[in-house]
């Protein structure tokens, strides 16, 4: 189920039918751009006051799995998540003359819980943007093949229960998502030059440390002045950031 591209015949479909059906839509240059390795890195400073000032990239990098962790479906992770996407879809191919609109991103969002208006508010382009909404029990294996079609800049999966009493998980239980999921996503984000980012709950526990290039663990510390967020890992192995975000708008 689609956000903007929400069409009935988008259930169900396999790979090669899902690029002929949003062929028309994709941003061919920069896409390309992608696959020959010039990795973006995408600048959150339309949607975000000061986390590009936190990451080690100034910005987040393509091509790359990135984990947000938060406490529960209020600690500010769905924000910063928009907030990626968002920036994505900002990328123009260096050809202007060929560039036509912003490229195509994706929510797998088992829980079906996302509010279109407000990702709107936060600047998100929902026709651009495709919501898949498989069960926890298939969920490592279809984002695995949304991120492997290299049809999105970037794509957030929501691997842990965020909303515990309206999935029936309760607190407590494994990931979702397993080890070899985690490191299929990994190197389809690296091969297809897609950000690829985590959305997860700091209450439940993981098996194996994560495959991630960068892990933000994200709170409401800062109150009303907007969420902590702490650089916990860092694949360049530099100095560990830590914040305050705060949305540049209300929503």
């Amino acid at each position: 189920m689609g956000l903007g591209l929400a069409r009935p015949a988008l259930k169900g479909m396999g790979l090669d039918a899902l690029r002929s059906e949003l062929g028309s839509l994709l941003v061919t240059p920069a896409a390309e751009e992608f696959r020959r390795g010039d990795r973006q890195v995408f600048s959150t400073e339309l949607t975000l006051r000061g986390l590009d000032d936190l990451l080690p990239d100034g910005g987040f990098p393509a091509g790359a799995l990135v984990e947000l962790s938060a406490v529960g479906a209020a600690g500010g992770a769905t924000t910063v998540a928009v907030a990626a996407l968002v920036a994505a879809q900002q990328v123009v191919s260096r050809d202007a003359a060929s560039y036509v609109a912003g490229p195509l991103v994706a929510w797998v969002a088992p829980e079906r819980n996302l509010h279109g208006p407000a990702l709107a508010a936060l600047g998100l382009d929902l026709a651009r943007c495709l919501v898949v909404a498989p069960p926890w029990g298939k969920l490592g294996r279809i984002a695995a093949k949304v991120v492997e079609s290299s049809v999105f800049a970037a794509v957030v999966i929501d691997v842990h229960p965020l909303l515990a009493a309206r999935s029936g998980v309760r607190r407590g239980a494994r990931a979702s998502v397993d080890d070899r999921a985690l490191r299929r996503l990994a190197v389809a984000a690296e091969a297809t030059g897609t950000l690829v980012l985590l959305r997860s709950d700091r209450f439940v526990p993981k098996g194996l440390p994560w495959p991630t290039a960068l892990r933000l663990e994200i709170d409401g510390g800062a109150g009303e002045l907007g969420w902590t967020v702490q650089v916990a890992k860092d694949r360049h192995g530099g100095a560990r950031g830590r914040g305050i975000v705060k949305p540049l708008v209300n929503v």
